[in-house]
């Protein structure tokens, strides 16, 4: 086992340790619905560490189709995840709401193409691949294939998931400061 191989299982471990706790808390006081989709994201977020590393140990291209296709299906569960934890957490406003309904349904979308296209909702074909050899010594492998032009469907959507990410950061810290200067 390889040292970036090792370090997505342990960080996919310190996310499900962290999702068990979050998860636990949500049984105890349902009403915070806060805990639950943070699970959900730290969950996904694991998941979405393990089908990396399978990802980059595909040596063929029919095991980095079906890898790709995990990989995509993680990617896009995590991205649903953060946004509405963001949007639950901050107590995002309605214009952030109809952002996240937006990002939701284009990442659904992608999602659901994902699961019929025979090479991931990245690309139409896979052609072959990519070995990449890092600085230590170890090496991956990157697809290589024709780009699906859906993906002008996913890109955005993904980059409006930092949008709210800066919003709702945004809202954590003027909150935050507010509550420091009145104590």
């Amino acid at each position: 086992m390889d040292y970036l191989e090792i370090a997505q299982y342990m960080a996919a471990a310190a996310f499900l340790a962290l999702a068990l706790v979050h998860l636990l808390v949500w049984f105890r006081v349902h009403s915070e619905i806060n805990h639950l989709l943070f699970a959900v994201t730290l969950g996904a977020a694991a998941a979405n560490a393990i089908a990396e590393a399978n990802m980059y140990r595909s040596d063929t291209i029919g095991t980095m189709a079906e890898a790709l296709r995990w990989y995509v299906t993680t990617s896009g569960l995590w991205a649903l995840a953060t946004v509405w934890f963001i949007v639950a957490y901050a107590r995002v406003k309605t214009l952030g709401r109809v952002v996240a309904v937006l990002i939701s349904g284009a990442l659904i979308v992608a999602m659901l193409i994902n699961f019929r296209s025979p090479a991931s909702f990245l690309y139409t074909e896979l052609t072959g691949l990519r070995q990449i050899l890092l600085p230590w010594g170890e090496q991956l492998w990157l697809a290589r294939g024709e780009d699906r032009l859906l993906r002008i469907i996913s890109e955005p959507a993904l980059g409006a998931v930092l949008i709210i990410v800066a919003e709702g950061g945004y809202r954590f810290w003027t909150r935050y400061c507010q509550e420091l200067c009145m104590a």
